[in-house]
């Protein structure tokens, strides 16, 4: 896990016109360029019974964590699940991987307390089950969506990401099972480093767009009607 951490600015590009701005500033005013080819995001959430990673993000509690589990698809290959624990402290966010042993080669067709079993299983630095992968954690929401990535000087990191749908995650049912519900929205989010604090500050002065609170967890959970956000 990195010791410094990163910011990470959001913008929702909820109208064509946004994502045109949004495609001018990358290619006009950084200049940006493809770092990755775009793939394919996978996530579960995970949350205790009583939501409590919902409510520290709704309360705005400066020291939260959450969990997932991820894993990428470009083209027919799909990589290795991981589980993530992303961490925010105060404004910037860091992240720590949890290595598992190979998990299903097709995940999507495990029901969700099978996914959880496997997960808790296969963690392969054990003390994490106990202290991050506890027993009351279950996953709660599966979301998926394509992501393109760009790179910028000053070590900027850009993503776009599109076609978002979002499923609850039923635990007697599977992905391929699950009904999911799309958003026509595209979300870009703006990566950087502590020390390139001040470049960014002046770059950003040229992409006139307002930034905004998102989380995908916390957006697919409203589009199924389980919270107000």
């Amino acid at each position: 896990m990195s010791e410094t951490g990163r910011y990470e600015i959001k913008f929702v590009l909820d109208e064509e016109s946004k994502y045109t701005d949004a495609l001018r500033w990358l290619n006009t005013c950084l200049p940006s360029r493809r770092s990755y080819p775009g793939r394919s995001v996978q996530s579960i959430y995970f949350d205790d019974p009583e939501f409590n990673s919902v409510k520290d993000n709704l309360t705005g509690i400066s020291d939260r964590r959450k969990l997932r589990l991820r894993w990428y698809h470009m083209g027919p290959e799909s990589s290795t699940p991981k589980l993530e624990l992303k961490i925010k402290n105060g404004r910037l966010g860091f992240k720590r991987h949890f290595e598992l042993h190979p998990l299903a080669s097709d995940i999507s067709c495990l029901k969700f307390n099978k996914i959880a079993k496997l997960v808790r299983e296969n963690i392969i630095e054990k003390g994490a089950v106990e202290h991050i992968f506890c027993n009351h954690l279950s996953p709660s929401l599966y979301v998926n969506y394509y992501r393109d990535y760009f790179e910028a000087p000053y070590n900027i990191r850009i993503t776009i990401d599109s076609n978002i749908t979002y499923s609850l995650a039923d635990p007697f049912l599977s992905i391929a099972d699950s009904a999911e519900i799309t958003t026509p929205s595209r979300i870009l989010e703006i990566k950087f480093p502590p020390s390139s604090k001040n470049e960014v500050s002046h770059l950003m002065s040229e992409l006139h767009l307002i930034p905004t609170r998102h989380s995908k967890y916390l957006m697919g959970l409203a589009r199924h009607g389980l919270i107000v956000y």
